[in-house]
């Protein structure tokens, strides 16, 4: 799930007006998989963020941000379009995109979120793993790679 949270007012570490966006993406166990932090940001905000912020754990998280005075919470809606997929997964020059784009949108939606998701798992393994080779998208798909 990928959350916006923005503060707009007083930063809650040192009472100046502030605007501040964070980006919080999660994986499906709710882990922080990724983050950004844009905006009027200090380094006394930077500390008072990543130590009362429970941003590790989405559960967490949640309810700590709707408690905050300045703060608003958006759920932003992931992009599991064929085109996030493609680009991505990032083998074009060797993929046939027809026939993956084919494959894609005979999935369901959770099968794509898992396809999206394992991308960074994938190539992690493949940056290990020195001698393999990176498969084609549409074997990616066919083979069900995230269920390995």
């Amino acid at each position: 799930m990928n959350y916006l949270v923005i503060i707009n007012g007083q930063s809650p570490d040192t009472k100046q007006k502030i605007q501040v966006t964070t980006s919080l993406n999660y994986d499906a166990k709710h882990r922080l998989a990724q983050l950004k932090i844009e905006g009027d940001v200090t380094d006394k905000f930077y500390e008072w963020f990543f130590k009362v912020v429970p941003i590790l754990d989405e559960v967490k998280m949640k309810p700590f941000v709707h408690n905050l005075k300045n703060a608003k919470l958006v759920v932003v809606p992931e992009d599991l379009s064929f085109n996030k997929f493609w680009d991505t997964y990032n083998h074009k020059a060797l993929s046939d995109k027809k026939r993956t784009e084919k494959k894609w949108f005979s999935m369901d939606e959770t099968s794509r979120k898992k396809a999206i998701a394992h991308i960074s798992v994938y190539d992690r393994h493949l940056f290990e793993n020195p001698g393999l080779s990176k498969m084609y998208a549409e074997t990616y798909l066919n083979k069900e790679q995230w269920n390995n």
